[in-house]
Order: C-alpha cells, then structure tokens, then sequence
C-alpha cells in the first residue's frame, strides 16, 4: 500500500463513524463526539467508572478500548474479559 492510499482508507474509516442515542437515532458526528466528551468528562470528574463488554475479538478490543481511556482520558475503566477476575 501506499501512502495515499492509506490517507484514503482513514479518511473513510473516520467519514463512516455513526453515532447513536439509546433510542437508536442518529446524532451526528459533532454531536455525537460532543456527547462522548460531555459524558467522558462527567465520569471523570465524579471518579466514576467505564464498564467496557466484548465477546470473542470484541474482547480484546473492549480491553484495548479500556487502557486507551484509561491511559489517555484519565478514568478509571472495568472490562470482563480478565480471567482471574471472573473467575475469583
């Protein structure tokens, strides 16, 4: 691959994200990053926890998820996917 092309497949992968609220409508990406903000803020400032959930692959990428908020959104997260944690 070349460098243009991989300048284009982010560019898609970031135009496709979709942002939903809990009834299922669409918000939009500046609303739904504005959201996620608000709402990461929120947990943060009240050391609350983000409880991340995967089955299978979409275990590993809830872990992943979980230390990239942890490490660079500052909050404190949970996910279910450590062993020793379901299991004691």
């Amino acid at each position: 691959m070349n460098w243009n092309i991989n300048i284009e497949t982010l560019h898609k992968c970031l135009s496709d994200i979709s942002f939903r609220n809990i009834e299922g409508e669409e918000l939009g990406t500046d609303n739904g990053f504005s959201e996620w903000l608000n709402r990461t803020q929120t947990i943060r400032n009240s050391n609350n926890t983000i409880f991340l959930v995967g089955n299978g692959a979409s275990a590993s990428m809830a872990s992943h998820m979980a230390a990239d908020v942890a490490k660079n959104g500052r909050i404190r997260t949970q996910v279910f996917t450590d062993l020793s944690l379901i299991t004691a």
